[in-house]
């Protein structure tokens, strides 16, 4: 949430694009994205929060193509919350001519995502820390 905060200049129109019910690790992430968006930076406005690009890249591709075209005039960045998805929002903001337009913050990185950075068309990828995590 601040690193997108942070490429937003602080304010902006967001999505937040969902991984699947029942997944704690993502399920945190949202949440964390959500409450840190609020306590921290209220003039980010949230316009999507409840859509689930499920487990792969191509239903990730689509469900991102599908906000992205609804919202092109209003979304400023999106936020894609595990790999697969990632992979497929970035597929989406090609596909609709919003790659590099519209700030888009991954989370876990690839071959593909490291590649639209060095594009543009990836404003930050959130890695996690395995060392941390093992304490």
């Amino acid at each position: 949430a601040d690193r997108m905060a942070e490429v937003l200049g602080g304010k902006g129109d967001v999505i937040l694009l969902r991984y699947m019910v029942g997944s704690e690790s993502t399920e945190q992430r949202e949440e964390g994205f959500l409450e840190t968006l609020k306590a921290k930076h209220p003039d980010i406005n949230v316009l999507v929060s409840n859509e689930y690009a499920l487990d792969t890249p191509g239903t990730a591709l689509e469900k991102a193509r599908q906000l992205l075209q609804k919202y092109r005039d209003e979304v400023d960045g999106i936020f894609a919350v595990c790999e697969p998805n990632c992979e497929g929002t970035l597929g989406a903001l090609r596909d609709t001519d919003l790659a590099g337009k519209v700030k888009f913050v991954a989370f876990d990185p690839n071959e593909a995502l490291i590649r639209g950075m060095d594009e543009g068309h990836v404003a930050g990828i959130v890695l996690q820390d395995p060392v941390a995590m093992g304490y």
